[in-house]
């Protein structure tokens, strides 16, 4: 996957903390599971930003996840959904996402997380190239998975 970033949005930072707030650096896996995690990430939307969604009314923030190894396995999708009139005129925005697995996902040793922006939500997206377009990150988080059997 290409991290196209048609619309020059600039992490800040991100990282994932556990249920007690402490940052982790790998998705943690109990009891045959994935344990809740939340995501956290800071862009900077440049000042020609909003040309871009200059009709839109709301602009959708996604975070998807996936498994690593065949891209065809999607685990994850959520979204965030901004007014225009919200967006910070200092152009820093903070991202939160919980990332709460069904249990019935079986552990994945890597695990793609992609952020991308769009002036469609789900629904109303045609086909995967309305969310590509405006992927801006695209990372891999390990997962404390012990046994793979791949």
């Amino acid at each position: 996957m290409d991290v196209k970033n048609e619309y020059n949005v600039s992490v800040i930072s991100f990282k994932m903390t556990d249920s007690s707030g402490k940052q982790i650096y790998m998705l943690p896996f109990k009891n045959d599971k994935y344990t809740s995690v939340e995501s956290e990430c800071v862009v900077y939307l440049p000042n020609d930003f909003m040309t871009n969604f200059s009709n839109a009314k709301k602009v959708f923030f996604h975070l998807s996840t996936y498994e690593k190894l065949s891209f065809d396995c999607p685990l994850l999708y959520q979204e965030t959904e901004i007014s225009v009139n919200d967006i910070p005129k200092n152009g820093l925005l903070k991202l939160n996402f919980n990332m709460n697995f069904p249990s019935d996902f079986k552990p994945y040793k890597l695990v793609g997380y992609r952020f991308s922006v769009s002036d469609k939500d789900i629904r109303h997206q045609v086909s995967d190239t309305d969310e590509n377009e405006g992927v801006f990150f695209d990372t891999v988080i390990p997962s404390e998975v012990i046994k793979d059997d791949r």
